[in-house]
């Protein structure tokens, strides 16, 4: 009464049929059948003492009891209607089987096959067994990758060790990301204006001309740089520039720490300016206002700028704002140009009056021709040029923020990023292409198999195969991936290494080989389709079993018109133009009969299939038993005949015109229904003297001589007479007759 591993499983045979004591496969007596359970003698879909009764059209492939005709379930199902899947740790036909896993480490199992579906982190046959060392996730089929000394969790893969302060990654490989730091770069930056933060503690890094815990204070007058540790040089009160240092000069002032005084002939901002004084006359370097020679008092200037010679008539031809002397026009450079016209700035690492003062930068830094100011080339900054970018910045004044995937530098002139080992792309935001891996994925991994770690280049072999290159097979009897999975095919089948699927012999299916071929299909792999139009085909060879009503090699005919049954042997009784059921011979009746050879009529009041639906029809209307549509007698119409004729007309449908001059009939009959005052077949006649009234039945009152009206009987007075019977005389009165009611 058991079989399979350990004799566990109940055998389901029926009928004293014996049970495969590995397979539970039943063996069927001569006069049973059932591939399965050996409990039914009804071919495929019906049921009953002489199985001519049709399984429910809801049963899954038509399968139900052979006495009772309720649903048998296929495995994985359950309920009335074999509608309903299993419950979790249940499985098997109707979903009578218990999962024989570990309910702490699996989540059931599949409600078909019973086998066992592993949380991550967990194998074996009852989801018994954690994953082995180094391995981690769903079939234990991923690689640990935490660095030494640490374990990686068998469900998740996180590694036991936290990463230390600044690091982060599976494998703690990656610095924190701008913005970020602490363990595991949990934590975010709290600093300003631009400002990074050291990844391990925290602290703030601020940028040139910035200061305070959160790098929120500007440089106080008189100290720029990082952190404002460098001190102004400037002199004469000079503002400096609070990243760079370099020193803005009030008018009057030169040099690069504004320590020198415009020369002789010059005044203003950066001494760009020519004094518009005579010959031997000094101006004041600020304002250019001409002073004495003698006591130093501003005097009259002589030609207007622009001019000179005699009576100040001839044009200066001096640029970039230089003058020229009043009286032969020679020009006077500003500082920062030379030529005849001043039209030359200095050249390279010189600049201010005459050129004359070498540049104090870094070597290979050019500065302002006029005020001697460094100009930093790009990712340099610093009143010399002698600061480098930090990190995360680039470009001219370090002023742009570098556009690379969190974590990536980039080079501080160009901005492009410095991409890690395993990274590519402009943005270093691409995994190197499967084939390669290193810095700038530019060596070739050596796998024969599988794939290799974009870092390193370590193999990950492919379900199937192992070795330090993937170039080992599984051993027999083991399959998948790192070769942990154990073959389990049944019948003789093969097992792919790769994933285990079992290659079964002709007519069995299964993942484990241990299924007959589905219905419809046979031979090896169960792939070819059964040519049987209408019934079963052998699993191994795919020979033909005809269901009732069919015959033919392929069972591809039906019964002929009055026949029914196996092999069409029965003869059909059905009358009044009713179908067999070439299966069970079961009478299908036409609309309006019923009985089980159709021979009745439906009753009075019933109508259609199997006279299930109820006649509507009103007023005596007539319904056809076949269709349900009413015939409606004289006098109504409608659907449901519940409409009386419009007036004017009668008869079957309404459809007859009333021939009474205008006046209305009877719907039925058509016979007139004259007004008061008219009488006749065709109410042509009006009432005779003396009558009025519906049929002119009633007689008048009013007293000989007097007419009165047909219609309601009021007395038409001669002249002379009025009152209701005419009998008042009016005296003096000469005027036609007066109408009185004469009732």
């Amino acid at each position: 009464g058991t079989y399979g591993a350990g004799c566990e499983e109940k055998c389901l045979c029926k009928s004293d049929a014996a049970c495969h004591p590995k397979t539970g496969r039943c063996s069927c007596a001569r006069d049973s059948r059932g591939r399965h359970r050996c409990d039914d003698v009804c071919p495929f879909g019906f049921f009953g003492p002489r199985c001519n009764r049709r399984c429910p059209d809801d049963c899954p492939s038509a399968r139900c009891h052979r006495h009772f005709g309720h649903c048998e379930c296929p495995p994985g199902w359950h309920g009335r209607h074999c509608n309903l899947p299993c419950a979790a740790f249940s499985h098997g036909p109707g979903c009578s089987r218990p999962c024989k896993c570990s309910r702490a480490h699996s989540s059931g199992c599949d409600p078909k096959t019973g086998e066992c579906i592993c949380l991550d982190g967990y194998t074996g046959e009852r989801c018994q067994k954690p994953c082995p060392a180094a391995t981690w996730g769903k079939k234990c089929s991923k690689r640990c990758r935490c660095p030494e000394h640490s374990k990686c969790d068998p469900a998740t893969g996180a590694c036991s060790l936290p990463c230390p302060d600044g690091l982060t990654g599976a494998a703690c490989g990656r610095a924190c990301a701008p913005g970020s730091y602490g363990r595991d770069c949990a934590k975010r930056c709290n600093c300003a204006n631009g400002a990074d933060c050291d990844p391990v503690t925290g602290q703030c890094h601020c940028t040139a001309g910035w200061h305070g815990p959160r790098c929120t204070l500007p440089c106080p007058r008189g100290s720029y740089g990082r952190n404002c540790s460098e001190r102004c040089e400037c002199a004469q009160n000079a503002l400096c520039d609070a990243m760079s240092g370099a020193c803005t000069c009030g008018p009057g002032w030169r040099g690069s720490f504004c320590e020198l005084p415009c020369p002789p002939g010059f005044h203003g901002t950066h001494c760009g300016l020519r004094c518009a004084c005579r010959a031997g006359v000094d101006c004041n370097t600020v304002t250019g206002q001409c002073l004495d020679s003698i006591n130093g008092t501003a005097v009259t200037p002589g030609c207007e700028k622009g001019f000179y010679g005699k009576n100040c008539l001839r044009s200066c031809h001096c640029e970039h704002g230089a003058t020229c002397s009043q009286t032969d026009g020679k020009c006077h450079c500003g500082p920062g140009f030379s030529g005849d016209r001043c039209e030359n700035s200095c050249p390279e690492g010189f600049y201010g009056a005459n050129c004359a003062h070498a540049c104090n930068c870094k070597p290979w830094e050019p500065c302002d021709h006029v005020t001697g100011a460094c100009h930093c080339q790009l990712g340099k900054v610093g009143r010399r040029c002698e600061q480098r970018c930090k990190q995360g910045w680039f470009g001219q004044g370090c002023q742009l923020r570098c556009n690379c995937s969190a974590g990536v530098a980039c080079h501080h002139e160009s901005g492009n990023c410095v991409c890690p080992p395993g990274l590519k792309g402009e943005r270093c935001d691409q995994e190197c292409e499967q084939g390669t891996h290193g810095v700038n994925c530019q060596k070739r991994c050596q796998c024969r198999r599988g794939r290799c770690d974009r870092i390193s280049g370590q193999c990950d072999c492919p379900a199937g195969f192992t070795g330090s290159l993937c170039d080992e097979a599984c051993p027999d009897g083991s399959f998948g991936k790192n070769c942990l999975g154990t073959c389990s095919c049944q019948h003789n089948g093969t097992c792919e290494s790769t994933d285990g699927t079992c290659q079964c012999p002709p007519g069995k299916t299964g993942k484990h080989c241990e299924k007959d071929c589905p219905v419809g299909y046979f031979g090896t792999g169960c792939i070819h389709k059964c040519s049987c139009v209408h019934g079963a085909c052998a699993a191994r060879d795919g020979s033909c079993s005809c269901s009732p009503g069919f015959v033919g090699d392929k069972c591809q005919h039906a019964c002929p018109a009055g026949a029914y049954g196996p092999e069409c042997r029965h003869r059909c009784e059905c009358q009044n133009n009713a179908t067999c059921d070439s299966a069970t011979g079961i009478c299908k009746c036409k609309p309006g009969f019923l009985g089980a050879t159709c021979s009745n009529s439906c009753p009075t009041g019933r109508f259609g299939e199997y006279c299930r639906k109820r006649c509507r029809c009103t007023n005596g209307g007539i319904c056809d038993q076949a269709t349900g549509s009413c015939s409606c007698t004289d006098g109504f119409m409608g659907t449901t005949c519940e409409q009386v004729c419009e007036r004017g007309w009668y008869g079957r449908n309404c459809s007859r015109p009333c021939v009474c001059n205008g006046h209305s009939c009877d719907p039925g009959t058509g016979s007139c229904r004259c007004p008061a005052g008219f009488v006749g077949h065709k109410c042509e006649q009006g009432c005779s003297e003396r009558f009025y009234g519906p049929g002119c039945s009633l007689f008048c009152k009013c007293p000989q001589g007097s007419k009165c009206s047909s219609t309601n009987g009021q007395c038409i007075c001669p002249v002379g007479w009025s009152g209701p019977l005419c009998t008042d005389e009016e005296l003096g009165k000469n005027s036609q007759g007066s109408v009185s009611n004469g009732l």
